[in-house]
């Protein structure tokens, strides 16, 4: 694994990251993983699902678990702080995770308001 800091930005790492050979990221909430180049697979702590991101896709770690990286072959990851504006956009599962929270809370508003 090669790791160089991006020039000129304070807080902003970029990695090569190869294959079978995760990067384990702890306490690492609230930082942005991005791909630059190549394919990354992440296993984060409390997530259903492996996620895999491609160039140009990023995803934001949600707690302080243990987070791991890992190229699909080479592959390049930036991580920086997310911007306390992009906080608002929730990763695929943490959004999946809540939509199924709050089914049965819709389903029985619905069936109020059917009922009349």
């Amino acid at each position: 694994m090669e790791a160089r800091l991006h020039a000129g930005l304070a807080g902003r790492l970029e990695l090569l990251l190869q294959e079978n050979q995760p990067l384990a990221l702890r306490r690492a909430r609230h930082r942005r993983v991005g791909c630059v180049s190549g394919r990354l697979l992440i296993t984060a702590f409390g997530e259903p699902a492996d996620i895999e991101l491609h160039p140009g896709q990023s995803y934001v770690v949600p707690n302080h678990g243990l987070t791991l990286v890992e190229g699909v072959g080479r592959a390049v990851m930036r991580l920086e702080r997310a911007q306390p504006s992009s906080s608002a956009a929730l990763p695929g599962a943490t959004a999946a995770r809540l939509a199924r929270l709050l089914r049965p809370f819709l389903r029985r508003a619905l069936r109020a308001e059917a009922r009349g």
